[in-house]
């Protein structure tokens, strides 16, 4: 992706590794994401994955499914994960995501 990484990482109060995002999450930069991201879950390193989505404002299906994939990710893992500060629009569509498909 030109222009910069998309998230910054750092901790939690509570000692959660916390990714903070900086663009939308897109089919431009899902799958760059991806890679960056499962080797941090991969490492072991954290009990707690935090996805700040506060400077998100779009989300498309690559995007759902990078949310979707780190989040199955962490259950095989053992690693907690949340989101947290999402758009009412954006968290109406991953709900609606994780109702209606498999």
């Amino acid at each position: 992706m030109s222009g910069g990484f998309p998230f910054e990482t750092g901790k939690s109060a509570e000692g959660e590794l916390l990714v903070s995002f900086k663009t939308p999450l897109t089919y431009d930069n899902a799958a760059e994401i991806w890679q960056s991201l499962s080797g941090l879950v991969v490492r072991k390193e954290n009990t707690s994955l935090v996805f700040n989505l506060s400077a998100v404002s779009k989300v498309d299906s690559a995007g759902a499914a990078l949310v979707r994939s780190t989040q199955r990710l962490c259950d095989r893992r053992g690693v907690r994960f949340r989101i947290e500060s999402i758009e009412p629009g954006i968290k109406h569509f991953l709900d609606y995501l994780d109702r209606e498909t498999p």
